[in-house]
């Protein structure tokens, strides 16, 4: 039995139920690939704005296969069989991810159309580790794939709870163990999938209203998502400039995913060739690749291009916009003239602009049953606060701008 001490979940048994799956299950969490994660934080660039937000997708990783585990105790304590293979398809969900996590994945999207996610890339993965360690990791069931991947999964447990944690915050917490306590098999006729008893229908609430607070608060912050939206426009710029980069930048593993990604970005190479081509190296990247590239970038500060140079400065500097709310319907309006200023002072899009967002959960139908197991209802339709976070649709808009156009920013203000 492999045991880790968590921050979250206290001591974390992880293995199999059966000697051999243990076996399987360390070589599988020790393989170089999986060991990766260590070096992807898990919220990107979420710890310039809550500093203690450097946990990774590792710990992550290992959390969501520990609640896997425990989600199959429960259920095997109430006669319902969960195939222990659930905990390596939970171990291994986030392994397709790249430096960034989910930045990254808007540098993949080509002129085509085609997108590239995570999700895309975990089946290479998973050839790579599962297959070299000679695991056959069988297709999951409905039961099992709902505790992996469903609006009631292991992955949304942990995380919650994980990122409420280390971004000092209490917007993710919620009662995990009374929750897990209340989880039971929803009988759909055909197949079973991840439900809950009536009487965890408080605990539930509390969960999906964690998500709702949290992503709103940290997952959508407008900072952190300026952040983002830097370290894609320094990404971007790369591609573009790439042959004016230092050989040694070029040379290496983010270099050489760069110039393919720039081929398929241009629809010269489609989705399924570019994956094939670009895995050998985008299988190593991690954030660390992205880093040294930002500080090496702002060494040579003289001979780079200026608009990678600026954005490596704002990045490691944390040269932040400032941020001012505005009405969501004076988006349009005080968009097209920040966009028409923008464009007279040739000023980059990272600069100055507006965003709008609207927030929709869209959740994934959940079932309660009841206590004789016969009747089941949604959950949306039992409760009402959980009716409410389902319907709930946030429009949100912000204006963004150096402190060197904060007097375009008054005066647009002074006139709306």
């Amino acid at each position: 039995m492999h045991v880790m001490n968590d921050p979250i979940h206290g001591l974390m048994a992880l293995d199999g139920h059966r000697s051999e799956e243990s076996n399987w299950f360390a070589r599988i969490m020790d393989h170089p690939l999986f060991q990766r994660l260590r070096h992807i934080k898990q919220l990107g660039m979420a710890d310039l704005i809550f500093p203690g937000a450097v946990h990774t997708r590792f710990n992550h990783s290992v959390g969501v296969s520990y609640l896997a585990r425990r989600i199959g105790q429960h259920l095997a304590s109430l006669g319902i069989s969960v195939d222990p293979s659930v905990q390596l398809a939970a171990l291994l969900h986030d392994v397709g991810h790249g430096p960034f996590s989910h930045a990254f994945e808007e540098l993949m999207i080509s002129v085509k159309h085609e997108r590239v996610s995570h999700e895309d890339w975990g089946p290479f993965f998973l050839k790579a580790i599962v297959g070299e360690s000679g695991f056959v990791l069988p297709p999951l069931q409905p039961l099992e794939a709902s505790i992996v991947s469903s609006g009631l999964d292991c992955d949304r447990m942990d995380y919650l709870l994980r990122d409420s944690h280390f971004c000092g915050v209490a917007y993710g917490q919620y009662d995990l163990n009374w929750l897990i306590h209340c989880l039971t098999a929803v009988d759909h006729g055909t197949h079973c999938t991840l439900g809950v008893t009536t009487k965890g229908l408080a605990a539930l609430s509390g969960f999906l209203n964690a998500r709702r607070l949290m992503t709103k608060n940290v997952y959508q912050h407008p900072k952190i998502r300026r952040l983002q939206a830097m370290m894609v426009a320094f990404l971007e710029e790369c591609i573009t400039h790439l042959e004016a980069l230092p050989k040694a930048l070029q040379a290496d593993p983010l270099g050489q995913f760069l110039l393919l990604l720039r081929e398929f970005r241009q629809g010269r190479l489609d989705k399924s060739a570019f994956m094939q081509d670009a895995f050998p190296v985008y299988q190593h990247l991690t954030d660390t690749h992205v880093y040294y590239w930002l500080w090496s970038i702002h060494r040579e500060e003289p001979r780079m291009p200026e608009t990678i140079q600026d954005l490596a400065v704002r990045l490691l500097e944390r040269r932040l916009p400032n941020i001012h709310a505005v009405p969501i319907e004076q988006v349009n309006a005080l968009g097209a003239k920040v966009a028409s200023w923008r464009e007279q002072q040739h000023l980059p899009s990272w600069a100055i602009g507006v965003d709008a967002l609207t927030t929709a959960h869209h959740p994934t139908p959940i079932w309660i049953q009841d206590s004789n197991a016969v009747q089941i209802q949604l959950a949306s339709e039992m409760d009402t606060v959980i009716a409410a976070v389902e319907r709930e649709v946030a429009h949100t808009a912000y204006l963004f701008a150096d402190t060197a156009h904060q007097g375009f920013v008054d005066s647009l203000i002074a006139s709306k």
